[in-house]
């Protein structure tokens, strides 16, 4: 996809993107190691994300066209 990153500035945005992220993680069952991806020790509980704002949320905008890699 090609587009643009534009980082989320609403708080309400951002807190709803981040509970989906904690739902994903454990609904998927991921590692815990993705958290230290985040910015959280893999110790902390999936529920770290939602609450404390130690990473940005971007969103892909603009996207006009869908374009596939080839392999050469």
């Amino acid at each position: 996809m090609q587009g643009y990153l534009k980082e989320v500035t609403d708080s309400i945005e951002k807190k709803l993107v981040r509970q989906e992220f904690v739902d994903l993680i454990k609904e998927r069952h991921l590692s815990k190691n993705i958290l230290a991806a985040l910015g959280h020790s893999p110790q902390d509980p999936p529920e770290a994300i939602a609450m404390e704002e130690r990473s940005l949320v971007w969103k892909l905008t603009g996207v006009m066209d869908m374009v596939a890699l080839k392999n050469l």
